[in-house]
């Protein structure tokens, strides 16, 4: 992109993406963090912390989370999704569940590959998948996804997400500035 996407708008006065995810995080917890990124003088009461694993990419985030979060479960937001629901997210959190993390499981057709994608970055974990986390990170195996054998992971349908989100637009990430054009087009849209 050229440029960090957290900062990017959907329009002119809209709230960046990472506005966004903060404003839809802090309805549901008191404990809002953001990894990896430098503190602005907005958003009272968010922690703003290093990346314990500045190198290890989305898992490496998701692994300093879950080392400095003040509750059992961890909800973890991508800060490059322009409409996040906070229906679905939610949802997510209200799952009573004794898996170690609750991800979401969509069609290949909202990712443009074959088989399921789990949406690993919308998604709650506990603090018991750091172990198995931090393995993975020292191994050099940053998918992330890579410690779910380890772990017991529910997956959430794509048919119950899209009761919440019927066009599933919570996982519409915008990584290219082709992203961004769709993203603006369907906002105008809405």
């Amino acid at each position: 992109m050229g440029t960090d996407k957290a900062l990017l708008r959907l329009s002119p006065g809209a709230p960046t993406f990472l506005d966004t995810a903060i404003d839809v995080a802090s309805t549901l917890t008191d404990d809002v963090m953001v990894i990896g990124r430098q503190r602005p003088d907005s958003h009272p009461g968010v922690r703003w912390l290093p990346d314990r694993f500045p190198d290890a990419g989305p898992l490496g985030g998701i692994a300093t989370a879950l080392a400095l979060a003040r509750y059992p479960r961890c909800l973890v937001l991508s800060c490059d999704a322009p409409f996040l629901s906070l229906e679905v997210v939610r949802y997510l959190c209200e799952l009573s569940s004794s898996a170690d993390a609750v991800i979401p499981a969509t069609s290949a057709s909202t990712r443009q590959r074959a088989g399921i994608a789990l949406q690993t970055l919308h998604a709650v974990y506990s603090k018991r998948c750091l172990e198995a986390i931090e393995e993975r990170i020292v191994a050099g195996d940053l998918r992330t996804t890579s410690w779910h054998t380890d772990a017991a992971i529910e997956r959430v349908p794509e048919r119950v997400i899209r009761a919440i989100d019927p066009d599933l637009l919570t996982f519409l990430s915008v990584n290219t500035a082709d992203d961004l054009r769709r993203a603006r087009a369907i906002a105008a849209g809405l």
